[in-house]
């Protein structure tokens, strides 16, 4: 899962099906420091929510606005990488 420059409305995590599913899905968020959209704060809040539900996550915050930068969209492709390709490289 990948969450950019967004924030999670805790009722959606409210009627989440499988626990034990979701505690497997990796999940990048990535989100400016700067973004005048969707303040920072909602961001971390929802990455405390997540991780209380013991999810696998990665939050990355980056000296930007609402968008994605060169140094966002190098360490999306590398997770992309390792968390989608990766698994599958075998196959």
């Amino acid at each position: 899962l990948l969450a950019l420059s967004t924030w999670l409305p805790p009722e959606l995590l409210e009627h989440s099906a499988d626990a034990a599913a979701l505690q497997r899905l990796p999940i990048l968020i990535q989100h400016g420091s700067r973004d005048d959209r969707i303040g920072p704060d909602r961001a971390r809040t929802s990455v405390e929510m997540l991780r209380e539900k013991q999810m696998p996550l990665t939050y990355r915050e980056y000296d930007m606005g609402h968008e994605i930068n060169g140094e966002s969209l190098k360490e999306l492709i590398a997770w992309l990488h390792d968390n989608v390709l990766s698994p599958f490289a075998s196959c």
